[in-house]
């Protein structure tokens, strides 16, 4: 049962997060993760799916952080999300006579995409890739935070920059990259890659 002070927590985290602070964001992920991928899952029937659906939750949510209400419920909201896109899911399958027999029949589905299996190679790839598209500066902060592990205040400090500058080009750059992957690979690596690099994980 979700208690008071476990709103009150979510609440601190929220506004974090509407600020673009990380961290905040890694313990929402880490903390509802299991609850997005179950409900996931019990509507989807596919573990495949259901953790491309976490993926595209959480990515929601980092995306349009700002809209975020920290007075109202996050588990209630990222839930709703994952039950609009679950379904969005069973949709589409029911409009594909393969993906329906996979599911509602043997309550299993195979994607036969190869990019659901992302090599090292075409990962650091992709990944090179899309980070050399960003301008000069945006790709330095970026390489700072991510490479280099600096906090957002140490490269504020080092560049000679507000450290509201230094998130805002980190969203930029996020946002860049996110473009360039959807134009140039599928879905699922542009998720994979984004939300790793959020979380660092």
């Amino acid at each position: 049962m979700k208690t008071c002070k476990d709103h009150m927590e979510d609440g601190f985290l929220v506004s974090r997060v509407r600020d673009h602070d990380e961290q905040a964001f890694r313990e929402l992920y880490h903390k509802y993760y299991h609850a997005v991928y179950g409900f996931g899952m019990s509507l989807v029937k596919s573990s495949t799916i259901a953790e491309e659906i976490v993926q595209e939750v959480f990515m929601q949510v980092w995306l349009h952080c700002e809209s975020l209400d920290p007075k109202l419920s996050f588990k209630s909201y990222i839930l709703t999300i994952t039950r609009n896109k679950s379904l969005d899911f069973l949709r589409k399958a029911g409009n594909n006579e393969v993906l329906r027999k996979e599911i509602f029949y043997t309550g299993t589905y195979v994607h036969n995409q190869t990019s659901d299996y992302v090599d090292d190679a075409d990962y650091e790839e992709w990944k090179n890739k899309a980070i050399a598209s960003l301008s000069p500066k945006r790709r330095r902060i970026f390489e700072m935070s991510r490479k280099e592990g600096m906090s957002y205040e140490d490269i504020a400090r080092e560049l000679g920059i507000s450290t509201n500058t230094v998130k805002v080009q980190m969203s930029k750059a996020l946002r860049n990259i996110r473009i360039f992957l959807e134009v140039n690979t599928d879905l699922t690596f542009t998720l994979i890659f984004l939300l790793y690099s959020i979380i660092g994980m």
